[in-house]
């Protein structure tokens, strides 16, 4: 019994500490960003994919799942949640939350192992809220899943964390983001604090046209410095020549 409660303890140990949320931003959006530019597709298409990966509590699962988050965010997707299938709840209200917020994005499911069966519910759930399910990928044990009805499905047999998965999941990535319609240009942000300090109104300069120098006035409003005139030399006079001047 003692090495049954051990081994329970481990497996909840690992499963808390394995990568059961959303990546905080950090290292993710970094990788995303360092290899933006040799991306296929502009990053305003990429970002509106999002990857929501469920994977299995085996510790071997666990990590495998976090190094197949690094190896999409070396791809150029940085939006890509991982956990487990207790978690596939949270990420249901993740899913809807993000497209009542963003109405361009779309969702591919991930799921990793014995996470398989879980993703699966997890994508027809989706479907059924009326949510944009672009793909649906199965990685790992090659156990049958049922995919969700009309969702393009991706079945890899490797491990998750291997070069040729991560690199066949992200070619599946690039062609929901090419078919994504990019989000319209952003207009100039305006400060809404409402606590800000008021802008300097906006004055007309008076009559005086002495202090017209204080107002923001178009064009050049300083008149010209007229050069100084002359004196008159008269004739036959001999003007002395400095010694640093050459004629």
């Amino acid at each position: 019994m003692t090495g049954r409660y051990g081994l329970f303890a481990a497996v909840a140990a690992a499963a808390l500490a394995g990568p059961g949320c959303v990546c905080c931003g950090n290292h993710g959006h970094r990788a995303a960003r360092e290899v933006g530019p040799d991306c296929e597709v502009p990053c305003c298409q990429r970002n509106q994919v999002y990857v929501f990966a469920v994977g299995g509590l085996d510790p071997a699962g666990l990590l495998a799942l976090g190094a197949f988050r690094d190896g999409l965010n070396g791809h150029g997707f940085e939006k890509v949640g991982t956990g487990q299938a207790v978690h596939a709840g949270w990420m249901a209200k993740e899913m809807r939350r993000v497209r009542a917020d963003n109405p361009n994005a779309v969702f591919v499911l991930v799921g990793v192992g014995g996470g398989g069966p879980a993703a699966a519910k997890l994508a027809a759930g989706a479907v059924a809220d009326g949510l944009p399910v672009a793909g649906f990928v199965r990685v790992g044990d090659g156990k049958p899943v049922d995919p969700p009805a009309g969702v393009r499905t991706l079945a890899l047999c490797g491990p998750a964390a291997a070069a040729e998965t991560v690199a066949a999941v992200a070619g599946l990535l690039n062609e929901v983001a090419a078919n994504t319609a990019a989000p319209p240009p952003q207009g100039p942000e305006f400060w809404t604090y409402p606590h800000a300090t008021p802008g300097r109104p906006e004055l007309e300069p008076g009559p005086d046209p002495d202090w017209a120098f204080l107002f923001d006035r178009p064009g050049g409003t300083t008149p010209a410095i007229a050069a100084p005139a002359a004196a008159p030399v008269a004739p036959g006079t001999v003007v002395p020549v400095s010694a640093g001047a050459r004629p």
